[in-house]
């Protein structure tokens, strides 16, 4: 069995979205738990409608969240994607053939724009199908929280999402995983995500910011406090 975990802050506008995507999938033994953040629009009565578990975290990181989440699943395997994120039809099914492999603790795939233009796809493409992919081959992945999977047991062993910082929270875990055993890249585990970030403040300081992120946290061990809003 999947648990699929969605953590929510004031997401009325995309969370049905998300959470019809998991109507009709091709596999059908998983549960859907959505973690709300302390939303004051129609968040949680939009999650009660279709999730088949609603709790409350209020005021803590999205790596928080997630692993409130992770405490009350069933699942053996943990999916984890974001409330403005939508699994294509098959993301479901796609995690569980991926751990049929041996060793296997994590697996990820390709993340397009949901509501971009064609230069967004391309720029969405060659970070998150090709530099992702590449980066997973060379055994140092980077894997985005929104559209990744681990088992159970492993995700615990390595102490879950980092609750103490606001970004890097889920590209801490993934390097922390891979000593443990294998995480992979499965093209087929296809998820599209909204762009309102990008449409809001433009590829020149969004790739700045994480930039400037990355460094931060190499240096001090710790991210920026602060993510650009959009809400």
């Amino acid at each position: 069995m999947i648990s699929v975990i969605v953590p929510a802050l004031n997401e009325e506008k995309y969370l049905a979205y998300c959470l019809e995507s998991f109507a009709n999938q091709s596999y059908r033994d998983y549960e859907v738990i959505v973690v709300d953040g302390g939303s004051f629009d129609k968040t949680v009565e939009v999650a009660k409608e279709f999730a088949d578990k609603v709790i409350i975290d209020s005021k803590r990181p999205v790596g928080a969240a997630r692993n409130a989440g992770a405490r009350i699943a069933r699942g053996d395997v943990l999916a984890f994607i974001d409330a403005d994120t939508v699994a294509c039809p098959s993301w479901v099914e796609t995690i569980i053939q991926s751990f049929n492999h041996n060793r296997l603790i994590g697996v990820t795939g390709p993340t397009l724009p949901l509501d971009g233009h064609m230069f967004d796809r391309l720029v969405y493409k060659a970070a998150t199908h090709y530099l992702q992919r590449a980066l997973v081959f060379v055994n140092m992945p980077h894997v985005p929280g929104f559209n990744c999977a681990y088992d159970k047991q492993a995700f615990f062993r390595a102490g879950g999402f980092d609750e103490s910082n606001v970004l890097s929270e889920d590209t801490r875990l993934s390097l922390k995983l891979r000593k443990l055993g294998v995480v992979a890249f499965n093209k087929h585990m296809l998820a599209y995500t909204s762009t309102r970030r990008i449409k809001k403040y433009g590829y020149p300081y969004m790739a700045t910011f994480y930039l400037i992120n990355c460094l931060f946290t190499h240096l001090t061990g710790k991210s920026l406090r602060h993510y650009p809003a959009v809400r």
